[in-house]
């Protein structure tokens, strides 16, 4: 039986050290800034586990007012045997109003490799019932193409996005960060 369980603190080092393998540098936060942000309690950590035995994690990272978290990661240890799917199913049960999700966008000139990749987690969330919106955020240099999934969608979704979107950055990033590093093109 598969089961979505709060991750201990002691824990996240764990996953920590898998995200090494699982996300690039650029894509990786340092370790002391999600156990910040899990002391802050602003970060959710989860253990997707089947049978007690440890399949996969997603972080999710909110802002106080803000309608919507963000799936800040998303990893399975083994691959291809649906427990992403499962994973996101549990947690659009824990978070009900809605997710974020950033995907990195489709851009010129990619490796065929990359290229393939991107489009497999783009299929992904699109086939979990993640929308697409128009706008893209450049942040640390990582051009993202942002999701949302909410039981229902109203008419000024993509608005709700972005305004969510803007506000979780800006609620945890030092506001220089947030100048520099942070950016959202084409925002309705």
């Amino acid at each position: 039986m598969l089961t979505l369980e709060p991750m201990p603190y002691d824990e996240l080092p764990d996953a920590w050290q898998s995200m090494k393998t699982e996300f690039p540098d650029n894509e990786r936060k340092p370790l002391e800034m999600l156990q910040k942000l899990y002391r802050k309690g602003v970060y959710d950590i989860w253990w997707l586990k089947e049978d007690g035995l440890r399949k996969g994690y997603a972080m999710m990272l909110w802002a106080e007012g803000c309608q919507y978290a963000l799936l800040d990661y998303l990893a399975m240890l083994e691959k291809g045997r649906g427990y992403g799917s499962a994973c996101l199913e549990a947690l659009k049960e824990r978070y009900p109003d809605g997710i974020l999700v950033e995907a990195e966008a489709m851009e010129e000139g990619l490796a065929p490799d990359t290229a393939r990749q991107r489009e497999r987690r783009l299929r992904f969330y699109r086939s979990a019932g993640f929308a697409p919106c128009s706008f893209a955020a450049n942040v640390f240099g990582v051009i993202y193409r942002v999701h949302l999934w909410a039981k229902e969608l109203p008419a000024d979704w993509e608005m709700l996005a972005g305004r969510a979107y803007y506000h979780i950055y800006q609620a945890h990033l030092p506001e220089r960060w947030l100048d520099t590093y942070f950016n959202v093109e084409g925002q309705p």
